[in-house]
Formats: structure tokens, sequence, C-alpha cells
């Protein structure tokens, strides 16, 4: 199964409660994710950093990058 199918499954996310669900501080997260967005939605890098709000696509990216399931309370 690919991502895009998974994310199918996942509903959208905002950076704050990633890292309060993994216990990951807001800067850990967004060493991750900001290059995720910008690379996701064709992006600079500096505009990845003023988007808050994720889509799910983005969130199995993220989850997969740091090597951690997806937890139940991102799934719909």
């Amino acid at each position: 199964m690919n991502n895009l199918d998974i994310a199918k499954n996942v509903k959208p996310s905002y950076k704050g409660s990633l890292s309060h669900d993994l216990n990951m501080s807001s800067k850990e997260v967004a060493l991750y994710i900001n290059p995720i967005i910008a690379e996701n939605r064709n992006i600079s890098l500096e505009e990845a950093k003023k988007k808050s709000k994720l889509r799910p696509v983005e969130v199995v990216l993220f989850y997969n990058k740091i090597g951690e399931p997806l937890r139940d309370c991102t799934l719909v």
C-alpha cells in the first residue's frame, strides 16, 4: 500500500498536535515536517515554516520519516 492510499484513512493534523502526541518539541517536529511540506506542496522551506495545518499525506510521510507507526489519534 502506498502513502496516498494510507493517507485516505488519516485526518489532517497540526504541527503542534504532532509534537504533543509524540512528546517531541515543536523544534524537533519542525526539523522533520517542514522539508516534507515544502517538497509535497512544491514551496520554499521558508513558506513551509509558515504552514501549521498538515495534509494527510504529510502526516503519513512524517511518521514514515521518524520510523513510528501511525497513532490511533491520526486515523479517521
